[in-house]
């Protein structure tokens, strides 16, 4: 098992399958080497995998925290570039 969310288990397969499905889909939208990616979830499957589809691109990433007000995302997204 490489996580636990709640009651799912994903292992390491799961986790390494959807991070590609989603590395692919990024690298689609032109995400790459150079690049910064926002990450905008809450803390749990979703988030890791996302993470690691960002760098599976080459790309960088700055973690957003759903709970900030729009303003600061705003700002921390601009700031990142």
């Amino acid at each position: 098992t490489a996580l636990v969310d709640g009651e799912r288990r994903i292992s390491y397969a799961e986790l390494n399958t959807s991070a590609n499905r989603l590395a692919r889909h990024l690298a689609e939208q032109g995400l790459g080497r150079g690049d910064m990616a926002g990450v905008l979830l809450d803390r749990g499957a979703d988030f890791a995998v996302a993470v690691l589809a960002v760098t599976k691109t080459g790309a960088a990433y700055t973690l957003l925290d759903p709970d900030f007000p729009d303003e600061r995302l705003r700002s921390a997204a601009t700031d990142a570039g």
